[in-house]
């Protein structure tokens, strides 16, 4: 009886593989043919547009509007018209820039031409081509005029050097004779000399009347930095000094001779400029 049994599951099972085999074949040529009419209708060409149009890649490797996956063209070139290391047809980066570090203009990066000259025909020291700044200073310090910033020829300094010279050389004087209201007021008169030349060569002056006071200057020139603040008030302590001693003051010889030192050096500072 149990050998009947198996006899008859067997046989189901047989008719079962059967039947799935015999199911399996239809769907193969039904995909087959399938694929034969479409490319019997659309051809091997228009199989690939399908393909392309729908946004797969052809055999080549490019896609319908004919980006590789890495996103160039044919020539090597992205969307923005650049290639793999950044320059477009024409050899010019992003920015505008060969591989040479040039621009379509003749320009760096950094604004300067193959000569070394920025757009305005400046130098990177800030000199043009004829040697003058943007102010129209040569790198001595005179304009094509042969003035100095202080409106100063080159005699001119030479006659004010001269000038301070003397001032010290009666102020020494002075002080080895104990001759001290003589002697305070040659230095206030080369501290007078040298900061009317500091307004006049950083052009300093802004129309008012106390402009002209060695107080108001020796302010300006610490205020702009053409002396310490240090100084400045070095500076001060000469000058109420001074003013003391020439109305009459208290005379005291230390002071004065720190007052010789501290205007000897200013001169010192200067003769730097005028040299």
């Amino acid at each position: 009886m149990f050998s009947n049994h198996q006899s008859v599951t067997k046989t189901i099972m047989n008719i079962n593989e059967s039947e799935e085999k015999t199911m399996a074949i239809p769907v193969k040529i039904i995909a087959a043919i399938a694929g034969g009419i479409a490319t019997t209708i659309l051809g091997e060409e228009g199989i690939r547009r399908y393909y392309v149009n729908n946004k797969i890649y052809d055999k080549e490797g490019f896609n319908k509007k004919g980006y590789n996956k890495a996103g160039y063209d044919r020539e090597g070139y992205d969307r923005s018209g650049y290639n793999a290391e950044g320059y477009n047809k024409c050899g010019f980066d992003r920015w505008g820039y060969n591989k040479e570090g040039w621009n379509k203009e003749g320009y760096s990066r950094e604004g300067y031409n193959k000569e070394g000259y920025d757009r305005k025909g400046y130098n990177i020291a800030g000199y043009d081509r004829e040697g003058y700044d943007r102010d129209g200073y040569s790198s001595e310090g005179f304009d094509k005029y042969g003035h100095d910033r202080a409106g100063y020829s080159s005699a001119d300094r030479v006659k004010l050097l001269s000038k301070l010279n003397s001032y010290m050389a009666k102020a020494k004087e002075n002080l080895e004779k104990a001759e001290w209201r003589y002697f305070c007021v040659e230095c206030r008169n080369t501290l007078e000399k040298i900061f009317d030349y500091y307004v006049k060569y950083y052009n300093l002056s802004s129309g008012l009347d106390d402009e002209n006071s060695l107080c108001s200057r020796i302010n300006k020139c610490g205020n702009k930095g053409i002396i310490s603040l240090q100084d400045a008030d070095k500076l001060h302590g000469v000058r109420k000094y001074c003013n003391e001693v020439i109305h009459g003051g208290i005379i005291d010889t230390n002071s004065s001779f720190y007052t010789f030192a501290v205007v000897e050096e200013q001169v010192d500072n200067l003769r730097k400029i005028l040299i």
